[in-house]
This record gives structure tokens, sequence and C-alpha cells, in this order.
């Protein structure tokens, strides 16, 4: 990954893609194709706020 969590603002932003993230990972429209990308990098950002959050 690229990009790393370095405040509580980015921390807060992140939290809330990840939830709006998660609502579209729920569409039983949405196929294989298309989930597997962003499952990897919802699993990636989940990781980084993670880690931020146990660094305070």
């Amino acid at each position: 990954m690229a990009k790393k969590i370095e405040n509580d603002d980015q921390y807060e932003k992140t939290c809330a893609w990840l939830v709006n993230k998660a609502k579209e990972l729920e569409d039983p429209l949405m196929s294989e194709d298309e989930k597997a990308p962003l499952l990897a990098k919802y699993d990636d950002w989940y990781e980084e706020a993670r880690v931020y959050r146990l660094s305070k």
C-alpha cells in the first residue's frame, strides 16, 4: 500500500470509507471480478486503520 494514515482526520475518513465499501461489498449483484480488487483494497486499508489505532 502506498499511503499511510498519519493523523486522526485521515483515520476518521478511512473508517467512513471502510463502512461505505463494506455496504458495496454486500451487494449481491456485484460480480466476483469487481469484488476481488475492492476486497483487497478494503483489507489493506482496514489493516492500516487497525495499525494506526493500536499505535495511539
